[in-house]
């Protein structure tokens, strides 16, 4: 049995909502045809009819408690249900039942459960309430002038990308195709096949390196977005070594391929300037990546990030459900002013008539 219809799940709302409106119909159902009755009966029949419907002890009576149960009996449990106004209708009945149906709803909305970024449990309000203080950390520390919690603009991915894609890719295949000979006049063939794997492996993993050692530096960002390098552990020290070396290494390699070409076509003097130019845009492509990830965001903006996506549909079922109730109970009241209008019409038209009548029977002066 439900003793709060607000805590209980959704199958045993239910089942008490349908138990609410059985009962409520039956004690409607009695009321009307009791008013039938007593509308036929002069005033001594309905004192008769009501000690006819007195409840009686089952003792005094010989029927067995069994035949002896009412409907009342099974629904003891259950709240008494009240007569219907005059000018309700069961429309309008229903109509309530929507409105606590879907305020139960929308009230239960927050209780569902989510995951965290670290993993927990959580429930959704839980999720909310961090979700609010984290973003009031990150608003009083801006509020202060720390820059460490701005994202980095998506037209500042966009042209990263488009570097790694457009100059840093183009670069590394034409040193693959010089290593493996590609005659391009006729270029299709294995070696042209396995230079664009080289090229792409190369670019793509030196790229993801880069992004995914900048991405977890950033807990060693300072206020003015730079990289505070006492905060940083001898493990990211060594790694951010090995990433710069590889960068600086690509761009010596692109130096030397660049600056043999130039001495071959016999401009040593623009051979030079050309190396240089390759190698420097190799360089600051590769610092570039690391750089954009670096600066985008801290890790609070992380974890605000995933509880605002992660409560967002349930904060939308929820005020799904407040707009439908409250849709309802317009609908509720222009119903209930329809009824009251037509009823005092009513009132109305039987007064004048029986005033027309009580003076039509007036006796002549």
């Amino acid at each position: 049995m439900v003793d709060d219809p607000s805590k209980a799940s959704d199958s045993e709302f239910d089942a008490w909502l349908s138990g609410l409106n059985n009962a409520y119909d039956r004690s409607v159902s009695d009321a009307y045809n009791l008013s039938q009755l007593s509308d036929d009966t002069d005033d001594a029949e309905l004192h008769l009819v009501h000690d006819h419907h007195e409840p009686q002890n089952i003792a005094d009576q010989d029927v067995p408690p069994q035949a002896a149960m009412t409907s009342t009996d099974q629904t003891r449990n259950l709240p008494l249900p009240k007569p219907r106004p005059r000018g309700e209708t069961p429309a309008g009945d229903l109509l309530l039942a929507r409105v606590q149906e879907l305020d139960y709803r929308a009230a239960r909305a927050l209780d569902g459960h989510v995951v965290g970024p670290h993993g927990q449990n959580l429930t959704v309000g839980e999720a909310q309430a961090r979700a609010e203080l984290i973003d009031r950390l990150i608003e009083l520390e801006q509020l202060r002038g720390s820059l460490r919690h701005r994202r980095v603009g998506r037209l500042a991915r966009v042209l990263t990308l488009l570097t790694v894609v457009v100059v840093d890719l183009p670069i590394m295949l034409w040193l693959a195709s010089s290593l493996f000979n590609i005659d391009w006049s006729n270029p299709v063939g294995l070696p042209l096949a396995i230079s664009v794997v080289i090229s792409v492996l190369a670019t793509g993993g030196a790229a993801t390196a880069l992004h995914y050692l900048g991405h977890n530096l950033r807990q060693n960002k300072n206020h003015r977005r730079q990289l505070d390098w006492a905060k940083v552990s001898s493990g990211s020290k060594l790694s951010l070594a090995t990433i710069g070396l590889l960068a600086g290494l690509r761009g010596v390699v692109m130096f030397v391929r660049v600056y043999a070409e130039g001495v071959l076509s016999g401009m040593n003097g623009l051979a030079v300037l050309l190396a240089v130019l390759v190698a420097l845009v190799t360089v600051v492509s590769a610092t570039l990546v690391f750089w954009t990830a670096f600066r985008d965001g801290s890790l609070e903006q992380d974890d605000l990030r995933h509880y605002s996506e992660s409560v967002r549909p349930f904060l939308a079922a929820k005020r799904e459900y407040e707009d439908q109730a409250h849709e309802l109970r317009c609908q509720y009241d222009l119903l209930h002013r329809r009824a009251k209008y037509k009823t005092s019409r009513e009132n109305e038209i039987s007064t004048t008539t029986q005033h027309e009548s009580g003076c039509g029977n007036s006796p002549q002066g």
